[in-house]
């Protein structure tokens, strides 16, 4: 999608000061309903690189009338947390991490104080209703699902107390065609699970110690891949690129570039990387850390785009042709939170595709993309759930 698309603004009335918590929903046979409107089509506009940047759009401003299309509502139902556990302001979850395929959205439901993450769900593209695949709340053995990463055949995620230093550790793998989670590794004397990514062969599983541990999908021991990581709970913190055996990560010293066939580390840029990273066709984007700007990296190749990242960024996408990125969004009166998109170049020009939002500090990355559509996850205050309605979003481009 170009740049200078139409913007969708979702804004409500204010938040009133004191306003309770809408009446959570039992478990009990419970679903979730799966609301799709009508989709808008996003009119064209120019590409020239020789255009003057355009400065986004204020996100309070009310645009024509368009509906953005909700693919499932994550007003989860009860699933035995304390009141205390779901923070003010937000009732239900949103999805912190989330991973498309061919057929289906996969995320993990967290809680909105960003650090229970007990569910593991997903639902058709095509529609239908969600289904859980699985429930921690219930099943106490895994403790939290933490990160999520996929392959062709499965889904790969943490375990364990992963939230709580020197806790066990798990990695798990299931099998999209179902059954129950396989533990692929258990360890019991490691800092916080971070992030984890997959090549089908391989998990890569980074811990706050800065160590990548690697772990073959299907089972056996577990090795070093690198040390030196520098590592956040919140964001998406390792990209890995499958076809050239290329993991990126942020360290000390800037952004490197592992090999993971020969261990060979190139230093990409010394630009701090911020708290998203995100694979891009050929390389990754991520927000430089002192810049606070969007950086593209081809090969081992980085750039500086010069485009504004905004404030706590909590989820970015990229197709090769164009970024998406939605910030902003933790806490603001009236709701400030917005996705954003520019085009894939130095100095694109930033629309703002929805506005008037809510959200939580990221533990993940809450966007992402197939060939046809992005998705992505906020919540919505208005005068109908003035306690906020979390939502998945399905958005073309």
């Amino acid at each position: 999608m170009k740049a200078g698309a139409a913007r969708w603004d979702l804004q409500g009335v204010d938040r009133a000061p004191g306003s309770g918590r809408r009446a959570r929903q039992r478990r009990g046979g419970a679903s979730w309903p799966l609301l799709v409107v009508t989709l808008a089509a996003w009119p064209g506009c120019s590409s020239d690189p020789a255009a003057p940047d355009a400065a986004p759009s204020d996100a309070s401003a009310r645009p024509p009338a368009a509906d953005l299309a909700v693919l499932a509502d994550l007003a989860l139902p009860d699933a035995g947390l304390p009141d205390a556990a779901l923070g003010p302001g937000i009732e239900g979850a949103t999805a912190q991490w989330i991973e498309v395929d061919a057929t289906t959205i996969y995320w993990v439901g967290t809680w909105s104080d960003a650090l229970e993450s007990p569910q593991l769900w997903s639902v058709p593209k095509a529609g239908g209703a969600p289904r859980l695949l699985v429930d921690l709340a219930k099943d106490g053995s895994l403790g939290r699902v933490q990160g999520l990463a996929q392959d062709d055949a499965a889904l790969y995620f943490f375990g364990g107390e992963t939230l709580r230093e020197g806790a066990p550790i798990t990695v798990h793998r299931l099998a999209k065609a179902g059954g129950e989670p396989v533990e692929l590794a258990r360890f019991t004397q490691l800092p916080l699970a971070i992030d984890l990514a997959t090549d089908g062969a391989d998990v890569f599983w980074l811990t706050d110690d800065g160590v990548v541990h690697r772990t073959p999908a299907g089972g056996g021991a577990t090795t070093t891949a690198f040390t030196g990581a520098l590592a956040s709970l919140a964001g998406h913190q390792m990209v890995l690129d499958a076809p050239a055996h290329r993991l990126y990560l942020p360290t000390a010293s800037g952004v490197v570039a592992v090999d993971t066939g020969s261990g060979v580390v190139t230093r990409v840029t010394s630009e701090p990387a911020g708290l998203q990273l995100a694979p891009a066709p050929g390389g990754m984007v991520f927000v430089g850390g002192s810049t606070n700007t969007l950086w593209r990296v081809a090969g081992t190749q980085a750039t500086n785009l010069g485009i504004p990242a905004h404030a706590a960024p909590q989820g970015l996408a990229c197709d090769g042709q164009a970024l998406w990125w939605f910030h902003d969004g933790v806490g603001a009166v009236p709701p400030d939170g917005a996705l954003s998109t520019a085009p894939l170049r130095l100095g694109g020009a930033e629309s703002i595709v929805a506005g008037g939002l809510e959200s939580i500090e990221s533990y993940g990355n809450s966007v992402a993309l197939d060939e046809a559509h992005l998705y992505f996850s906020a919540t919505v205050i208005s005068e109908s759930a003035p306690a906020g309605a979390p939502r998945i979003f399905v958005v073309p481009r």
